[in-house]
């Protein structure tokens, strides 16, 4: 008999809502980045396309009180919106632009610990978005979807302390390609990946 299908969500975000403290201040610094608003005529809440999600802007208060949550809480809210771009100079065009559209860096870019190279800035009510280059995620991958890579346990990222009474394991790193990789694409990810660690013995 086989097994009855387990009921699952979709495995899609279709939208992403800001609260923001006013939606006509929001929306103009997000048209200021360059952002298309929706036509959608209301005061109350904006939407911009993103390429196939939606990023709403609601009151923050009207937000809270459709999810039936208080409205309470500020700083760190442990999420952040992302745009990846082509190169390290785009990444920092971009948050330069940001910036001089009203927006608050509150990291300059840099490269970090995954290979990459990104920084990050808060919007008027302080959501972040990150700004980033990626080497291990081509904007153009599986037809410019951008699928991305996944790793491992980053061994890379620090040196390696070998002690002989202790067993280990290897750990890899995999790169899901879709099309023709030549020389050069492919020693753009050994490089973005390869560390030269400090081996240290001990007995």
């Amino acid at each position: 008999m086989a097994e009855a299908q387990r009921e699952a969500l979709p495995q899609r975000l279709s939208l992403v809502t800001l609260g923001v403290a006013s939606v006509l201040r929001a929306r103009e610094f997000y048209e200021r980045l360059g952002f298309k608003v929706a036509d959608f005529d209301s005061d109350g809440v904006a939407f911009f396309d993103m390429n196939g999600t939606i990023l709403g802007l609601f009151g923050r208060g009207c937000l809270a009180e459709d999810a039936n949550v208080p409205n309470d809480g500020a700083g760190f809210r442990a999420v952040s919106c992302a745009i990846n771009l082509e190169s390290e100079a785009a990444v920092d065009r971009a948050l330069a632009f940001a910036e001089s559209c009203g927006a608050r860096i509150t990291k300059p870019a840099q490269r970090v610990f995954w290979g990459g190279y990104s920084g990050y800035f808060a919007d008027p009510d302080g959501h972040l978005w990150e700004i980033a280059y990626n080497p291990g995620w081509p904007l153009d991958a599986n037809g410019g979807r951008g699928d991305m890579y996944f790793e491992f346990v980053p061994i890379r990222h620090v040196d390696w302390k070998i002690d002989s009474k202790r067993n280990y394991t290897l750990k890899y790193r995999l790169v899901v390609f879709d099309g023709k990789m030549d020389a050069a694409t492919a020693e753009m990810y050994w490089n973005s990946f390869a560390k030269n660690p400090d081996v240290i013995m001990s007995r």
